[in-house]
């Protein structure tokens, strides 16, 4: 078989470092920039496939990083089929205090000191040609805020996170457009989180960014 590259994991930047893995799939043309569905899933089909990807899982969240330092952390999630959710139970908020910088360092630093919470995504998988080969593709929602609220011993601090379709980077006079994406193949899952926006005790910023992610099923 022929290996093909994830389709939206390319390098960003010299500063981010997302993560790649490979399918195992026969491609003649290797061509996968066309992630438009030719058809909907049936509710069976999406049934399988969830149940096929529900389990644990164990990877890295990426995130960016301007000053050379660790620009990645562990992370363990998990993937229900009964609810479509997919739970980072250890997303840690320090992965967004650099792009909340330039709105001004004390928010920065209330973001980055936040700690630990569950993030929640809220999967869709939808059709593509190597579906019956275990090679699954989705989505996720991103209509609706993350609301978490947060105690620093004197205070508690609420932080909101608004998610988008997708964001544009312009790299070496190119422009990349990172997409709410997700793949699973072979027990192994990778991904996009865009991020529009970071509200902090009332205050916005619009980071426009994105956090690459990966995992293996335990």
């Amino acid at each position: 078989m022929k290996t093909i590259r994830f389709y939206l994991m390319a390098a960003l930047m010299a500063t981010i470092i997302l993560p790649t893995v490979t399918s195992c799939l026969d491609n003649d043309n290797d061509d996968n920039s066309n992630t438009t569905p030719s058809r909907s899933l049936t509710d069976s089909e999406k049934s399988i496939i969830m149940s096929n990807v529900a389990g644990d899982y164990e990877g890295k969240l990426y995130y960016i990083n301007m000053e050379q330092k660790e620009d990645s952390i562990d992370i363990h999630y998990t993937i229900t089929a009964s609810d479509s959710v997919l739970c980072i139970n250890d997303f840690d908020f320090k992965t967004l205090q650099r792009v909340t910088l330039t709105w001004g360092e004390e928010p920065s630093q209330t973001v980055g000191s936040a700690g630990q919470a569950a993030f929640k995504l809220v999967l869709h998988p939808y059709y593509n040609e190597y579906l019956t080969a275990g090679d699954y593709t989705f989505n996720y929602s991103y209509d609706t805020p993350l609301s978490f609220i947060y105690n620093d011993g004197e205070k508690d601090h609420s932080i909101i996170i608004t998610m988008t379709q997708y964001v544009d980077f312009i790299y070496t006079y190119e422009t990349l457009r990172y997409y709410n994406f997700v793949e699973y193949y072979s027990k192994l899952m990778q991904g996009n989180i865009i991020i529009k926006s970071v509200t902090v005790d009332g205050v916005q910023a619009n980071v426009n960014t994105v956090l690459g992610f990966n995992g293996k099923k335990l």
